[in-house]
Protein backbone atom coordinates (compact mmCIF):
# COMPACT_ATOMS: atom_id res chain seq x y z
CA UNK A 1 0.00 0.00 0.00
CA UNK A 2 1.56 3.30 -0.98
CA UNK A 3 0.16 6.39 1.38
CA UNK A 4 1.64 10.00 1.10
CA UNK A 5 4.02 8.95 4.70
CA UNK A 6 5.57 6.10 2.80
CA UNK A 7 6.64 8.23 -0.24
CA UNK A 8 7.57 11.13 1.60
CA UNK A 9 9.69 8.88 3.50
CA UNK A 10 11.28 6.37 0.78
CA UNK A 11 14.79 6.17 0.68
CA UNK A 12 15.03 8.30 -2.27
CA UNK A 13 13.88 11.30 0.27
CA UNK A 14 16.17 10.06 3.14
CA UNK A 15 18.74 12.28 2.92
CA UNK A 16 16.67 15.41 2.13
CA UNK A 17 14.16 14.68 5.44
CA UNK A 18 17.72 14.18 7.48
CA UNK A 19 18.65 17.56 6.12
CA UNK A 20 15.58 19.57 6.79
CA UNK A 21 15.85 17.79 10.20
CA UNK A 22 19.35 19.29 10.92
CA UNK A 23 18.58 22.60 10.29
CA UNK A 24 15.04 22.74 12.18
CA UNK A 25 17.28 21.67 15.10
CA UNK A 26 19.73 24.49 14.19
CA UNK A 27 16.50 27.30 13.88
CA UNK A 28 15.65 25.87 17.66
CA UNK A 29 19.09 25.91 18.67
CA UNK A 30 19.52 29.73 17.85
CA UNK A 31 16.36 30.31 19.59
CA UNK A 32 17.70 28.89 22.54
CA UNK A 33 20.63 30.18 23.06
CA UNK A 34 19.13 33.54 22.68
CA UNK A 35 19.96 34.83 19.43
CA UNK A 36 18.69 37.84 18.43
CA UNK A 37 17.34 36.90 15.30
CA UNK A 38 16.30 40.68 14.64
CA UNK A 39 19.96 41.34 13.43
CA UNK A 40 19.73 39.16 10.63
CA UNK A 41 20.58 40.83 7.25
CA UNK A 42 17.12 39.25 5.37
CA UNK A 43 15.42 40.27 9.21
CA UNK A 44 16.57 44.04 8.85
CA UNK A 45 15.42 44.40 5.06
CA UNK A 46 12.10 42.81 6.12
CA UNK A 47 11.77 44.98 8.86
CA UNK A 48 12.88 48.21 7.38
CA UNK A 49 10.29 47.68 4.82
CA UNK A 50 7.43 45.97 6.28
CA UNK A 51 7.85 46.56 10.35
CA UNK A 52 9.18 44.74 12.85
CA UNK A 53 5.98 43.07 13.90
CA UNK A 54 6.03 41.47 10.25
CA UNK A 55 9.44 39.91 11.36
CA UNK A 56 8.78 38.64 14.48
CA UNK A 57 5.96 37.16 12.96
CA UNK A 58 8.02 35.49 10.44
CA UNK A 59 10.47 34.28 13.00
CA UNK A 60 7.36 32.70 15.42
CA UNK A 61 6.10 30.78 12.17
CA UNK A 62 9.66 29.61 11.27
CA UNK A 63 9.89 28.66 14.54
CA UNK A 64 6.45 26.70 14.99
CA UNK A 65 6.83 25.26 11.55
CA UNK A 66 10.88 23.85 13.03
CA UNK A 67 9.24 22.39 16.09
CA UNK A 68 6.42 20.82 13.95
CA UNK A 69 8.97 18.93 11.68
CA UNK A 70 11.17 17.79 14.28
CA UNK A 71 7.97 16.03 16.03
CA UNK A 72 6.25 14.65 12.24
CA UNK A 73 9.81 13.46 10.99
CA UNK A 74 12.19 12.80 13.56
CA UNK A 75 10.48 9.56 15.02
CA UNK A 76 10.79 7.95 11.67
CA UNK A 77 14.50 8.92 11.16
CA UNK A 78 14.91 7.25 14.32
CA UNK A 79 13.35 4.05 13.82
CA UNK A 80 14.56 3.55 10.79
Amino acid sequence: MDTILNSILSESNHPMVLICLILAFGRIYLELIGMDLAKLPITSKISSKYGDQRARSLHKTGLYLSVGYIIFFAPSILLS
